[in-house]
């Protein structure tokens, strides 16, 4: 996991191109990442009818860390193997709206905003504006619009429903992205410094 450059100890994650993108350390984190997001899907708590999902924060994590292919994966398996073990089948549509809860991170991490240990958390907060516009109110909510899920509302009323009720949900993995942030980039400084010794 050769990827740590100088720019990181200003928080930044970059991976070189000359790196080999699927080492068998990134593959072993990724299973993790799928794993977890797995979990997290299949038994997050419910508040009422509001379901407290931390797939965002999962998929976010993975992205953020080893780029938008690897975040891409992790959701996208994550939702494949989510779907298949509460037995029925993935929503094809949904399911896009999965792969990019990984993809945006990757992508957002190369946006140039300089230096400093803020510009992390400031990526944070862009990923997840884009990730709750486009994935789960867009996307999402037309995934389950096809299916009848409105029912008799109008999309755009749907959507409205839908702002309320993710909006918490997403301030809670925001949340916890924020405060799990500064742990996982210390865990990932350390496993790159191991690797490299080998």
């Amino acid at each position: 996991m050769s990827e740590i450059n100088s720019a990181q100890e200003e928080g930044e994650v970059t991976s070189p191109k000359k790196s080999k993108y699927f080492t068998v350390q990134r593959i072993s984190y990724l299973a993790v990442f799928i794993a977890v997001n797995v979990v997290v899907g299949a038994f997050s708590p419910r508040l009422g009818s509001l379901k407290i999902t931390l797939t965002y924060l999962t998929c976010y994590l993975a992205g953020y860390f080893f780029g938008a292919i690897a975040g891409g994966i992790v959701g996208g398996m994550g939702d494949v193997l989510g779907c298949l073990i509460g037995g029925y089948a993935p929503n094809p549509v949904i399911l896009i709206a999965s792969v990019l809860l990984g993809v945006i991170p990757g992508l957002v991490q190369k946006i140039k905003l300089g230096k400093g240990k803020y510009v992390p958390f400031v990526h944070i907060v862009i990923a997840y504006i884009i990730e709750f516009v486009v994935c789960t109110l867009f996307i999402n909510t037309y995934g389950l619009y096809l299916v009848g899920m409105a029912k008799g509302s109008t999309f755009w009323v749907y959507m409205a429903v839908r702002a309320g009720t993710q909006a918490p949900v997403v301030a809670v993995n925001l949340a916890l992205t924020f405060i799990l942030y500064p742990v996982f980039l210390k865990i990932y400084k350390i496993s790159d410094r191991s690797g490299r010794g080998r």
